[in-house]
């Protein structure tokens, strides 16, 4: 009679029996009591295969999901490691067909210094000679895996005095005037790379300027930048994001004596920044022209 509610509706309640469980329904019929009692243990065991089922399911949703992610990753990497293995590939042939010629013009530099009077020139031309073949050597271990070089001090106020002096030639020809504005800066890293990146930027700059090319090296106890700024239109918004980008598509060139440019200068610069920790970027002055800076830790 306990098992009524005192308002007469019906009451049901789980009861524990002989370690079995047991659902019971009471109601009442007038003066009569009825009692229904259901069984649970088929409904348990329904109820933990049904979770079986779920949690096998699940783990074999979550391997097939893994396996799904990593063939999809692999298809994705593969184009990529196929394109550095080639990129690779053609910097190590090109470094190794390159190597002998450039010996024998340093060669034939070194010949030509020692027989004519006035060697002011010439010995430009050696150290350039030399300059050439540092980076080539730069080139070939920045392809080759294999290699870890150790880096080196790399006085960075020299070296962008030396790429200064180096490309007013071609700055004179094109009637722009370069300027360079140093302070004490040591980088860790390799000379050669670095001398890469420098002539790009300038060489960027020369061919962009109107009048004058400005670089300016500034240093911090963290950090070192050098800022390349030109007088020129500045560059395109479409050009913009794309600028560090190899092959990116380049402005069509209206000179006839204009060299033929492959987009590859300043995506080497953002390669060379990479490898030394640094970051390239670029923007326009509000006044005209743009800038480009590359930061490298100086490891203070």
């Amino acid at each position: 009679m306990d098992a009524v509610a005192s308002d007469g509706r019906s009451r049901t309640v789980d009861v524990h029996a002989d370690h079995r469980e047991y659902r019971v329904r009471t109601d009442r019929r007038g003066d009569a009591i009825i009692q229904a009692a259901l069984d649970l243990r088929y409904a348990h065991e329904e109820r933990d295969w049904v979770l079986q089922v779920l949690l096998l399911a699940g783990g074999v949703g979550l391997v097939l999901a893994g396996l799904t992610g990593a063939w999809v990753a692999r298809r994705a990497v593969t184009p990529l490691v196929a394109a550095l293995t080639l990129q690779r590939r053609f910097v190590a042939d090109a470094g190794h067909e390159l190597r002998t010629p450039l010996t024998l013009l340093s060669t034939r530099a070194q010949m030509l210094r020692r027989r004519l009077p006035d060697e002011s020139e010439v010995d430009g031309l050696v150290t350039d000679t030399h300059q050439l073949a540092a980076i080539l050597d730069d080139l070939l271990l920045a392809a080759d895996p294999r290699e870890d070089v150790a880096r080196r001090p790399v006085d960075l106020a020299a070296l962008l005095g030396e790429a200064v002096a180096a490309a007013e030639p071609a700055a004179h020809e094109r009637g722009v005037q370069l300027s360079l504005t140093t302070e004490p800066a040591t980088v860790d890293g390799y000379e050669a790379g670095l001398r890469r990146a420098g002539n790009a930027l300038l060489d960027n700059g020369i061919r962009h300027a109107a009048n004058t090319v400005q670089v300016v090296l500034t240093s911090t106890r963290r950090q070192a930048r050098v800022q390349v700024a030109d007088d020129g239109p500045g560059i395109e918004a479409d050009v913009l994001p794309a600028l560090f980008t190899r092959f990116a598509p380049v402005p069509a060139d209206t000179s006839p004596d204009e060299r033929r440019r492959y987009g590859l200068g300043l995506s080497l610069v953002s390669d060379i920044a990479t490898r030394h920790n640094g970051t390239v970027t670029a923007h326009n002055q509000d006044s005209g022209g743009a800038v480009l800076s590359l930061t490298l830790p100086t490891g203070d």
